[in-house]
């Protein structure tokens, strides 16, 4: 081989090296597919809690009063402890209302003997007015004499039991069973109904009543979940979460609902009665309230770092059947846990992408691992 034939060999010898060089280049930068992670969506029932700061309030709360005038003699209760009804707490100075009761009784018996003593009458008089032995004037004024009399008697005994009735209030009994409060007038003070007759409260604490409210809309969308699930508001359970996170063992019911939104707070507002039979729960406490009854029974829900927030709203990408990453629109509902309920837009079956979202692009291609063989659970 000459010179010139061993150069041009050389020279088409490295452009081939170069070309291949090339191609081997370009082949080592085509992207591959992105590795993401991806849960398949399985409808199942979900539970749809509603949540809500709450007050507590005895299921009855009373005002025990003085309902004579008098000297408080005397505390017959411990301040704080609970009563039963009917059980004495004060007594108010009973002399001058007994004295009252004596006098009563002295008017009855009174009255009682003019009756006697006019039918009396009425009686001698009747056969006498037949013989015209007197007039029928004089029998008449008799008989008038009697009805008045009668008359006398039952004001006399009106009287007396009004003044019964004093004297029993001069001791005070607790209208209902619960618990009491402090009292409010020191012993010898002067109480009277027309001023200061105020004298304790008593709350009913068993059951015990929660108060709250909700946003109209949050209302409204509790409503529309029990009315899917053939449900209605009667059959609501309402769970206290106490203020260090415990929850109260026994769920109530609501017992009322209100049918207008204040206009100030955009709010409706609810009351829970709860079973209180051991008094853990006191009127005043501050608590959580959260309702139990709305559920879905083909729930779909999605991991939140799944869901994006475009121009358009929210969506997740999901793993298409050619192995390419789409985007699918969402509408949402409620937040449950780290996971969104989703109203549409997910079908059984979707898979969704939860990690490596950020190397995916609409249409570009990816290797999906489930989540479960990834570790990082459904």
């Amino acid at each position: 081989m000459n010179r010139s034939s061993f150069v041009l060999a050389g020279l088409v010898t490295a452009a081939l090296a170069v070309a291949c060089g090339h191609k081997q280049e370009g082949a080592r930068g085509a992207p591959g597919p992105a590795e993401v992670t991806a849960v398949t969506v399985t409808p199942r029932p979900v539970e749809i809690p509603f949540e809500a700061p709450a007050r507590l309030q005895g299921s009855r709360e009373v005002e025990v009063r003085a309902r004579v005038r008098g000297i408080l003699e005397a505390w017959l209760y411990d301040e704080g402890q609970p009563v039963r009804q009917g059980q004495v707490l004060f007594r108010i100075d009973p002399a001058p209302y007994a004295a009252a009761v004596d006098r009563a009784q002295g008017a009855v018996g009174e009255a009682d003997a003019t009756l006697a003593r006019t039918e009396r009458d009425v009686k001698r008089l009747a056969p006498l007015v037949k013989t015209n032995a007197v007039s029928q004037r004089e029998y008449d004024d008799a008989v008038s004499a009697r009805d008045l009399a009668s008359a006398a008697l039952e004001s006399a005994r009106a009287a007396l039991r009004s003044a019964q009735l004093e004297l029993d209030y001069t001791t005070v009994t607790a209208p209902v069973s619960g618990i009491s409060g402090r009292a409010l007038q020191s012993q010898g003070a002067l109480v009277d109904p027309n001023a200061n007759s105020l004298l304790t409260t008593i709350a009913r604490i068993d059951p015990i009543w929660a108060l709250f409210t909700l946003p109209a809309p949050d209302l409204a969308r509790l409503q529309g979940e029990l009315a899917r699930g053939g449900k209605k508001m009667r059959d609501v359970e309402a769970e206290i979460v106490l203020a260090d996170g415990s929850r109260f063992p026994a769920r109530g019911k609501l017992n009322f609902a209100g049918s207008t939104v204040d206009p100030n707070t955009g709010s409706v507002e609810l009351r829970a009665e709860v079973a209180n039979p051991n008094g853990v729960l006191l009127p005043g406490q501050f608590v959580r309230v959260v309702l139990h009854g709305a559920e879905r029974k083909d729930g779909i829900l999605v991991p939140q770092q799944a869901v994006m927030q475009g121009p358009q709203g929210r969506f997740v990408y999901v793993v298409g059947a050619d192995s390419t990453a789409a985007v699918r629109p969402l509408e949402l509902g409620s937040w449950i846990g780290d996971q969104w309920l989703v109203d549409s837009g997910l079908a059984a079956g979707d898979r969704v992408i939860t990690d490596g979202i950020l190397k995916v692009r609409p249409g570009s291609p990816v290797h999906a691992v489930a989540a479960a063989d990834s570790g990082s659970g459904s």
